[in-house]
């Protein structure tokens, strides 16, 4: 039974592996495009992807190289000085160097016995240094 409906399965795809590759990479990752280029819906996409390692491995690639220009269309707005771009950057990987656009901290003790006592809550520090 199971034999019967695996072959079931491979019987009703209608696009080779190399169509959805070449659909997948000419939408940079984006489901919804490729599915429009291949004339089908998001989800056969997605089933391409999850039946065949090397259709998944092109829409990982596609969908990285997809990123990767992103950040390069970022970097090159930073050199020009554009000031968003740069905020954008300092809040997302800076934000370990302390550029934060808000923070949280809290803390409780609890003395043995006794209700929980909150000794303090700091919340949206906006580069305040405490």
């Amino acid at each position: 039974m199971t034999k019967q409906i695996s072959t079931l399965k491979k019987s009703k795809e209608i696009f080779s592996v190399e169509q959805v590759v070449v659909a997948i990479e000419k939408a940079h990752g984006i489901k919804s495009q490729a599915a429009r280029l291949l004339g089908c819906n998001r989800q056969t996409i997605t089933n391409y992807i999850d039946r065949h390692e090397v259709i998944k491995a092109a829409f990982e690639d596609a969908k990285e190289s997809f990123v990767d220009m992103a950040e390069s269309k970022l970097f090159e707005n930073i050199e020009k000085g554009d000031v968003t771009s740069i905020i954008f950057c300092l809040k997302t990987l800076g934000k370990d160097r302390g550029y934060l656009e808000s923070a949280k901290i809290s803390a409780t003790i609890r003395p043995t016995g006794w209700e929980s006592i909150k000794i303090f809550d700091i919340e949206g520090l906006n580069g305040d240094v405490i």
